[in-house]
């Protein structure tokens, strides 16, 4: 079950898998960034989540993962204020 309801959050238990239209829409970074910074271990990882008619991995993101990280930015940005 693919679940992108943004109206989910981590602190309901959010299980839910997004793709990478939402992740644009949370994340104001393009896609080579967060590739790199997934290399670098500073963003979530993706992860494969099946295949789109055998011919290409279909991936996703955790969305819990993703708005944990999106949290500590946003808590590392009003510690240095």
């Amino acid at each position: 079950m693919f679940v992108a309801d943004s109206s989910l959050n981590s602190q309901t238990g959010d299980c839910a898998i997004i793709r990478k239209s939402e992740i644009r829409r949370l994340v104001p970074f393009s896609d080579s960034t967060i590739a790199r910074m997934e290399r670098a271990g500073t963003f979530p990882r993706r992860f494969a989540i099946g295949t789109n008619n055998g011919r290409r991995t279909v991936v996703g993101w955790s969305r819990s993962a993703v708005l944990a990280w999106i949290e500590s930015k946003q808590a590392a940005a009003e510690a240095d204020s």
